[in-house]
């Protein structure tokens, strides 16, 4: 279940393994062809962006 907050803010379940879905809208216009991104992770936080 996916819960929108905010717009462009998304509540994601995270499985065992500490993996979650990126949203699929994000997918078919962010990323395209390619398949990888940076993970930048801070205190409290991970950002995702588009590794180019």
């Amino acid at each position: 279940m996916v819960i929108k907050l905010i717009y462009g803010v998304e509540r994601k379940k995270v499985d065992e393994q500490g993996r979650f879905v990126l949203p699929s809208d994000w997918r078919a216009e962010e990323l395209k062809e390619s398949k990888a991104v940076f993970v930048i992770k801070g205190k409290g936080y991970l950002k995702i962006v588009l590794a180019q």
